[in-house]
């Protein structure tokens, strides 16, 4: 029978009559979520856990979610957090598609699955991460790829960019069935980034690398994972489908005044220069005798490709178009989340917690 998701959603918000096109399929819908423990995965598993229809469907045997981890620590949190997701363990680094179907641990997390979510990171290690999941999901006849990628043209110089696009180009050259979702700036940055502190409340200050007047879009990484839960369940619907996901556009001075509005302080706001952030960063990457050698560099050459973004962005050369489009808002009305993107003052009073760590 056909699996109707009959509200992915809150069930207080829509009455019961209301239901999203079907799932397709007469067989249990099977999805693997790749970097699961991320920003964006977290908010797909948020999306599953949380939705009483996707519960229904789980329970009933007729949808199951995988989501992948690699540590001890990300086994815990999927568990903890959500108990009615399967935790499948899997080291990309030691998936080789050639010696398929030997490794029997890698057959089982793959086993079955018609449809995965991949985010491919921002190292170089990156891309040949990215490559080896597609290749080997090409080999045991995964249908469909749900890509998270960024906000850039197919023509982009911007290093950490260009590489998204070069994974999706791989994607759709392999044949299969394929939707990219290109997110805006996430907001959960000012909660943290590269591991710094942006919003600091003890020294009255917000601080990152744009200049105060440069125009940002933004987006929530939970509203990015509504969507990506609802396209996973309806892919059909969503095949060569590129989505540029974007909810606010505001500057960083703008920023700080809804930091100091909602914790009633006088903020500033603090710009740190690129080159020198770049240097101190990389050096404490190097210094770091817990990563490896290879990740060393790997990261390093990451934090220089930030550093040129952000020299872009500071003196007008960035050649992305940043400007708010509609598709966001159109996917979380279509599959009735009761919502719009959250704005980023909405996002501030519902993350304030973590901003008083």
């Amino acid at each position: 029978m056909l699996i109707f998701l009959d509200s992915i959603m809150n069930m207080e918000s829509i009455s019961n009559n209301q239901f999203p096109p079907a799932i397709h399929t007469n067989e249990k819908l099977i999805i693997l979520i790749i970097g699961s423990t991320g920003n964006i995965g977290r908010g797909i598993l948020d999306a599953f856990q949380h939705s009483t229809s996707f519960q229904t469907a789980i329970n009933n045997n007729l949808l199951e979610i995988r989501a992948t981890f690699h540590s001890l620590k990300s086994k815990q949190l999927i568990e903890q957090c959500y108990p009615s997701i399967k935790p499948v363990e899997l080291d990309i680094d030691k998936i080789n598609v050639n010696n398929r179907p030997h490794d029997q641990s890698i057959e089982t997390v793959f086993a079955g699955v018609n449809c995965l979510f991949l985010q491919t990171g921002y190292f170089i290690k990156s891309i040949i991460q990215s490559k080896t999941i597609i290749d080997y999901a090409k080999a045991v006849n995964v249908e469909f790829i749900l890509h998270g990628g960024v906000l850039a043209q197919d023509n982009t110089i911007n290093e950490s960019f260009a590489f998204h696009i070069l994974i999706e180009k791989y994607i759709e050259h392999l044949g299969f069935k394929y939707c990219h979702l290109h997110p805006a700036v996430y907001m959960q940055v000012l909660i943290g980034y590269v591991g710094e502190k942006v919003v600091d409340l003890k020294k009255n200050q917000v601080e990152l690398y744009w200049t105060p007047d440069y125009l940002l879009t933004w987006v929530d990484c939970n509203d990015v994972g509504k969507v990506a839960a609802s396209i996973l369940c309806d892919y059909g619907s969503h095949l060569s489908k590129i989505y540029q996901l974007t909810a606010d556009q505001v500057t960083m001075e703008q920023i700080t005044r809804l930091f100091s509005k909602e914790f009633q302080m006088d903020l500033k706001y603090n710009y740190i220069n690129a080159e020198h952030w770049a240097d101190l960063t990389c050096n404490k990457i190097l210094e770091n005798k817990e990563i490896s050698n290879q990740d060393k560099f790997s990261q390093c050459d990451y934090i220089h490709a930030i550093k040129q973004a952000f020299l872009r962005h500071n003196n007008n050369t960035f050649d992305e178009k940043w400007k708010i489009y509609s598709d966001l808002d159109y996917l979380l009305n279509h599959y009735h989340w009761n919502k719009t993107g959250n704005k980023l003052e909405e996002f501030i009073k519902n993350n304030r917690e973590l901003f008083l760590i």
